[in-house]
Order: C-alpha cells, then sequence, then structure tokens
C-alpha cells in the first residue's frame, strides 16, 4: 500500500466518510449518480450545497490532474482526501484557513477555491463537523506562508447600519421595507435571490437574524428594498408593525443566490410567499428564449401580486384551500418536463417532500434542483439558506 493511501475507518468518522463516499460518486463526467445526493441529504447538506459539492467535484477534475479520488466503495482514503476534508472543515475565510486551503489544494490559482468556501458553509449549516487535522496543515505540495488563495471579499459578513426610509402595505401580509445607509457604498447583490440577515436590537439584545431575500437595490440611492412576510407575534413581524422613518438595524450581506446554466431550456420556480422575492427576482433575470413556469401558494387572493413581464413566462397562483396543493402543482408539472431546472422555496417540511418527488419520482436529479425550506412550522427562528 502506497505511504499516502490509508485505511478509511481509522482516518474518518461515519459523517466524514458518508461525505467522502458522496464527492467520490459525484466525481465523473458521465453521470451523476443519484445516491450521492440522497448521501449527502440524509447529512441534512440542502439542495444548494450539494450542487455546489457537484461543482467542486468537477473543477476537481478539471484542474487538478494528480488529486487522488478513491473509488466510492473503498475502504481505503488518500492523503488528497484527508487534505479536501479538512479544507471543507474550516467555513471561515481568515487569513490562517485561507493559507491552509492553498496548500492543502497545491494551487493557488485552483478556480474552485471559492466553491471550497461555500461548500464548507453548507455543510457548517448541516452540522457536519470535520475534525482538525493538525498534521494535514503541511500537505503533500505545501506553499510558502506568503501564499494566498483568492477569494472573495469578505466584507458581505460584516454588519451594516442602516435606518428604515419607508415601509409599504404591499398585500395584507407583506410590507414591504426599505432601507439606507452609508454602508451600502460597496453592497453588490450581482445575482437574484441573493438573501441578507435583518438583525434588530443592539448588544447583548440584539436577535440571531432572519433571512430576507433582496427584493430590489438602488447603488445610486443607497437603497435596499425587502417584502416582509408578517406572522402572528413574530419578532420581526412585531417590529415591522410598529417601525417608523428613522429606526435602525443591522444588515449582514448579500449571500447566496441563483445562477442557472444557460443550457437549461426550462425552469420551474415554485414557493409561497415567503418565497415570492427571490422568484420575482430570477423571473426578471432570465433570457427571454427560455420558458418559465412559475408556481406560486399565497393565503388568498389578496396576496397575489404583479410578476415581472416575460415572453414565455407561464403562472399559476394557489390559493390555500380553494386550488391544489404546491406540491400537486409542481408533480402534474414536472410530469411534463424532464429537460429543465427547479427551484422551490417553502415551508421547511413540504420542501422536504418535493425535494424526494422530484428527484426520486420525476428523475430531475439534485443537479437540476434548488429546493429550500424557508421557514419550519413551530420553530420562528429556522434558518436555512433561503436562496443558496
Amino acid at each position: 500500500m502506497r505511504s499516502n493511501v490509508l485505511p478509511i475507518s481509522r482516518q474518518c468518522s461515519s459523517k466524514e466518510q458518508r461525505l467522502l463516499r458522496a464527492l467520490r460518486a459525484m466525481n465523473g463526467r458521465n453521470a451523476w449518480p443519484s445516491h450521492a445526493g440522497h448521501l449527502l441529504e440524509e447529512l441534512d447538506v440542502d439542495s444548494s450545497g450539494i450542487y455546489s459539492l457537484a461543482r467542486l467535484m468537477r473543477a476537481i477534475e478539471d484542474e487538478l490532474e494528480d488529486f487522488e479520488l478513491l473509488g466510492p466503495s473503498s475502504p481505503f482514503v488518500s492523503r488528497d482526501e484527508l487534505n479536501l476534508l479538512a479544507a471543507l472543515g474550516q467555513p471561515l475565510e481568515v487569513e490562517e484557513a485561507a493559507r491552509t486551503r492553498a496548500r492543502i489544494i497545491g494551487n493557488e490559482e485552483f478556480r474552485g477555491a471559492e466553491l471550497i468556501r461555500a461548500c464548507a458553509e453548507a455543510l457548517e449549516r448541516a452540522n457536519v463537523a470535520l475534525r482538525p487535522r493538525a498534521p494535514l496543515k503541511v500537505a503533500l505540495n505545501p506553499l510558502d506562508d506568503s501564499a494566498n488563495l483568492r477569494v472573495r471579499p469578505q466584507s458581505e459578513r460584516r454588519l451594516r447600519p442602516v435606518q428604515v426610509e419607508s415601509i409599504e402595505e404591499v398585500t395584507p401580509r407583506v410590507r414591504r421595507l426599505r432601507l439606507t445607509g452609508e454602508a451600502f457604498d460597496d453592497f453588490d447583490p450581482s445575482l437574484p435571490a441573493q438573501w441578507v440577515l435583518l438583525f434588530l436590537g443592539e448588544g447583548e439584545q440584539r436577535n440571531r437574524g432572519r433571512i430576507y431575500v433582496v427584493r430590489e437595490f438602488d447603488a445610486a440611492a443607497r437603497r435596499l428594498t425587502l417584502d416582509l412576510v408578517l406572522n402572528q407575534e413574530g419578532e420581526t413581524s412585531n417590529w415591522v408593525r410598529s417601525a417608523k422613518p428613522g429606526d435602525r438595524a443591522l444588515i449582514a450581506g448579500p449571500r447566496g443566490g441563483f445562477a442557472l446554466h444557460e443550457e437549461e431550456p426550462w425552469l420551474l420556480l415554485a414557493g409561497d410567499e415567503s418565497a415570492l422575492p427571490a422568484i420575482v427576482s430570477i423571473i426578471a433575470a432570465q433570457p427571454r428564449e427560455r420558458r418559465i413556469t412559475a408556481l406560486i401558494e399565497v393565503e388568498d387572493r389578496r396576496e397575489i401580486q404583479p410578476l415581472p413581464s416575460h415572453p414565455h413566462l407561464d403562472a399559476e397562483w394557489l390559493v390555500r384551500g380553494e386550488s391544489r396543493s404546491l406540491a400537486a402543482a409542481i408533480q402534474a408539472c414536472a410530469s411534463d418536463h424532464q429537460h429543465g431546472y427547479a427551484w422551490v422555496g417553502t415551508e421547511a417540511s413540504d420542501a422536504r417532500e418535493i425535494r424526494l418527488q422530484l428527484t426520486r419520482m420525476r428523475g430531475f436529479g439534485f443537479e437540476r434542483t434548488h429546493v429550500t425550506g424557508f421557514w419550519k412550522r413551530g420553530e420562528p427562528r429556522y434558518k436555512d439558506l433561503a436562496a443558496g
């Protein structure tokens, strides 16, 4: 046995073994094995994270010819694979983590460096703990300490002080919140369906932050627009009901976003009121030749809002208690389209059911789906990455 191949059971925890086997299964151009996605889903990795991990493995295959990946059923693990797990176990882009990743990959120009960051965050959200391995900080191809990984500036992680400019009642349940501030100078939501964290309060009284998709951003006016769905007794909902111009808050972001490969001819967008800002921004960003089906579930007909104009948009509004369910509408729609991409945002348990429906019954595959729980019944602080 070569010195850089080790018994997997001695080197990896059970979660790490499952992750590693899924990563191995995703490597290769000819097929994207569905069981790899199911392995990751069982670890509670969200669909956007699964897709990011698939893209990372493609990038490794394309750019790192000497990177050693063993087969999914191999009882051994290579040093390269351990190094990759070590990189994925560091979600924060601090200087030391960047240097370590540069050593791990062995190439500071590796274009998948940003994918490593995204995948590490997806694993962190799923509570997949990857054990630190101090000896692996000096990997097979160490670079000197001046090496630095090319990553995005981390300005999106800082807190931006903002203030309320206006609040508008869009529908009985939706309030349009416009926020302004000097801290928006370098704010740049470059993708549709990017999101921010909205924090209320100060110091120890500050809440954990809630995720809201960017509805609109006016760079010249330094104005961010968010649409908030009111709950009966939600913390943020109560704040919005009593907020007035000049009230202060904090914003972190933008993060996430939605990017669709150009070759997909058809796009399915589905969700409830909480997903509507993302659906609106995605529709507005699509090329004119792409066919789009939008299925939107609302409380009653007063919650229906205008959608962006698109020559090939087929939209259906579903009213709870009057129309078929969102899951039923997706099943009927998806049965007529086997070549396309599905983006869904709704309640977490419903999202899981829809994800299984699309991937296991309709054969969409995890690489052609993005299904996210925007909220969860009974959990006022539920947090899932709303747009990837």
